[in-house]
């Protein structure tokens, strides 16, 4: 069975806000769906997080490449399409389409088969995992009245992200989440995003670790973003609180220090995770430890088998003994979780 053809489509006409800086218009297409067609009929369907333009330009560099390929080895031929393009740019517009292709050949490997994808990945951990309940951030009040409407539809994960969050005062973001902790209740997962992605981010280590007490104080189990995405010599700092502090733990961040130096050539990058339990423990039942980090893993032994916490899958993962991964770090499979580009709302599924 060969690859045939490789498609698009982008969607647009309901894109919703996501209080960039330059926000977004509901035309915008910030979302790409990728099609592979065989020479024997079956079809597999594949998601970008980046514009159709940039999605289809990167398929006329790559469709000498696929053209006429195995339809039943997403794996070999997806790691053609990373090593002959890798001069093109890495995490780039090139990359996010290697992702949409490599997600629709699994699509076709899972319906030749009949199996699910999650089996031919690597099996099924669970049958149910829990949903969370993400939205912008907005004044206390108004924010306060969403999350009690969430939490009354049966939510019991939430992440609250971006918005006035770190752009106007310390004062306001700890009545934020003050406020998002009192409406969610003290037993249900609460997630904390900033948006350090954003145009001309302000915020720096010195905030990121101030901010990591307050959130330790209301159980926060998630910081996201708390930095640029190029602000490696923060992510040092913040590796190294971590390895000075929990020496029980160092081969946990190795594990993701690991991933880093796979990603990146020799000096390239590195990894912080940062915990709040350094500077402060929340109360016992709630993860402990508020991490930043860019990519995201939440690290609680207590928490690990929590079914938020452990999905294990393309987008998400957890090695069983206490690094549960919401936003698994990886070039492929982005089929949504906590970061910005998935779908809200939606559930990261194994």
């Amino acid at each position: 069975m060969r690859i045939r053809e490789v498609s698009t489509v982008g969607l647009k006409g309901a894109t919703p806000e996501g209080s960039w800086s330059e926000e977004l218009k509901p035309d915008d297409v910030v979302h790409t769906l990728v099609t592979v067609h065989t020479d024997e009929g079956p079809v597999g369907y594949g998601s970008v997080f980046t514009s159709e333009a940039l999605v289809r330009a990167a398929l006329e560099v790559l469709e000498p490449l696929y053209t006429g390929e195995n339809a039943l080895e997403p794996e070999r031929v997806s790691e053609k399409l990373h090593q002959n393009t890798f001069w093109q740019g890495r995490g780039g517009a090139i990359t996010h389409a290697i992702s949409g292709v490599d997600i629709a050949l699994w699509d076709i490997l899972g319906k030749v088969t009949g199996q699910p994808v999650g089996r031919l990945l690597g099996g099924r951990y669970r049958e149910r995992i829990m949903p969370y309940a993400s939205l912008l951030m907005q004044e206390p009040g108004p924010l306060s009245e969403r999350l009690v409407s969430l939490r009354e539809q049966g939510f019991q994960a939430f992440k609250v992200g971006w918005g006035p969050f770190g752009r106007v005062s310390d004062r306001l973001d700890e009545a934020i989440v003050k406020a998002a902790r009192e409406a969610v209740g003290d037993e249900a997962i609460l997630a904390v995003d900033p948006g350090g992605s954003d145009a001309f981010w302000p915020r720096g280590y010195k905030w990121a670790l101030r901010t990591s007490r307050m959130l330790a104080e209301y159980g926060i189990a998630w910081f996201e973003e708390p930095l640029v995405p190029d602000a490696l010599d923060d992510f040092v700092a913040g590796a190294a609180l971590q390895l000075r502090r929990y020496g029980a733990s160092a081969y946990r961040a190795g594990l993701h220090l690991a991933w880093v130096r796979r990603q990146h050539p020799p000096g390239g990058g590195h990894l912080a995770l940062w915990d709040a339990a350094e500077v402060g423990r929340s109360p016992v039942g709630r993860c402990a430890r508020a991490d930043l980090l860019r990519p995201s893993v939440c690290i609680d032994d207590r928490r690990a088998e929590h079914p938020a916490y452990s999905a294990g899958g393309s987008s998400a993962g957890s090695d069983k003994r206490g690094v549960a991964g919401l936003q698994r770090p990886t070039a492929t499979h982005h089929l949504g979780g906590w970061g910005r580009g998935s779908t809200e709302g939606a559930i990261t599924l194994a």
